[in-house]
């Protein structure tokens, strides 16, 4: 990412070179996503689903149909002391289940 600043600074319409998958309908849970991070109800390691991320955060939400948000993090691979989320989507009820297929380290 280091590399891309400048685009990133200059860009004011869009997403400069990158475009939206799936029609832009991930974007509309950036919210639920960001406060996944900021205060999850759980947080599991060791998920066997998870090969790159080392956490999967776990919010729930009073919402349908997918009151779940699921944001996975890890370390940056150029800098270990440096913690970056990977992705985040929401979920519903049952598909929530298999991201708590670890270890709960919180709370």
């Amino acid at each position: 990412m280091p590399h891309e600043r400048e685009t990133i600074l200059e860009t004011i319409n869009g997403f400069a070179h990158d475009k939206l998958r799936e029609n832009g309908s991930r974007a509309k849970h950036l919210r639920s996503a960001r406060e996944a991070l900021e205060n999850p109800d759980e947080v599991w390691t060791d998920n066997p689903r998870v090969s790159s991320a080392k956490w999967v955060y776990v919010k729930e939400f009073d919402s349908k149909p997918y009151p779940f948000s699921i944001a996975l993090v890890g370390e940056w691979e150029a800098n270990s002391t440096i913690i970056v989320p990977f992705s985040s989507f929401a979920r519903d009820k049952s598909s929530a289940r298999k991201w708590r297929q670890a270890k709960k380290i919180y709370p």
